[in-house]
């Protein structure tokens, strides 16, 4: 017997088009960057506050990812729409 198709089964545990987790969001990316420098601020020098530091940098730096990713899409979005016209 042939093996099943995978692709249903993906396609099934993707969310909803429009409902992503804030992680998920540039804009989610950077509340949480935004919270983490909070954190920063109020903890004391050392390792605490370098955690959260390193932690707001990787968290903007995925939001840039997700804009250029969201940027890129967009972008070929609208050449298909002129090469189909």
């Amino acid at each position: 017997a042939a093996p099943a198709d995978p692709a249903p089964v993906f396609q099934r545990s993707l969310p909803p088009r429009g409902h992503r987790q804030p992680q998920d969001t540039a804009q989610g990316c950077r509340d949480r960057a935004s919270a983490d420098l909070v954190r920063a601020a109020d903890s004391p020098a050392g390792q605490p506050r370098w955690r959260y530091e390193h932690s707001a940098a990787a968290w903007t730096h995925r939001a840039n990812l997700l804009d250029r990713i969201e940027a890129g899409l967009l972008a070929r979005r609208t050449q298909d729409a002129i090469d189909d016209y």
